[in-house]
């Protein structure tokens, strides 16, 4: 699957991640949620949604033409 991808977003495995050329890749360090309490299991799902919604702005902003404050790149006067 994600040689078929643009974007693929690993968490937290660092240097042991697979590296796909062509691809744009992250490695998100995140808390391992294995044997945590609800509270921190939360948390952790929160953090990874709210970083999903930032890439997914930042991938629309990149596809409108627009810089990563938001302007559009033609539009730098």
């Amino acid at each position: 699957m994600a040689k078929s991808s643009d974007h693929v977003i690993t968490m937290g495995c660092g240097d042991t991640c697979p590296v796909l050329p062509g691809k744009h890749h992250r490695d998100w360090a995140l808390q391992d949620p294995a044997g945590q309490g609800p509270d921190v299991v939360r948390r952790i799902r929160d953090e990874i949604g709210e970083r999903v919604r930032d890439l997914v702005s930042e991938i629309e902003r990149k596809a409108s033409g627009a810089d990563v404050s938001g302007r559009r790149v033609d539009d730098a006067a």
